[in-house]
């Protein structure tokens, strides 16, 4: 099965091209400073253990087990 958008055909091939290669300067993400700026340092170690254990995406209950058993098991 095919699909073909009215709107790829929009512009030729080589303007698409320096579309993206104009887009591709820009900066994608923020530098890490601007992104901690409005946390204190308590709270930014809290940000960075959950985000390096991937427990941001877990349940407050699940994230309260998963520290308890982390510290056990380096006590």
């Amino acid at each position: 099965m095919y699909i073909e958008f009215p709107l790829a055909n929009c512009c030729s091939k080589s303007q698409r091209i320096s579309s993206l290669s104009i887009r591709s300067s820009e900066p994608l993400t923020a530098p890490a400073p601007v992104r901690f700026r409005g946390m204190n340092w308590v709270q930014r170690k809290i940000f960075l253990y959950n985000v390096t254990f991937g427990l941001y995406m877990l349940d407050w209950w699940e994230r309260c087990l998963f520290s308890i058993l982390f510290s056990v098991s380096l006590a």
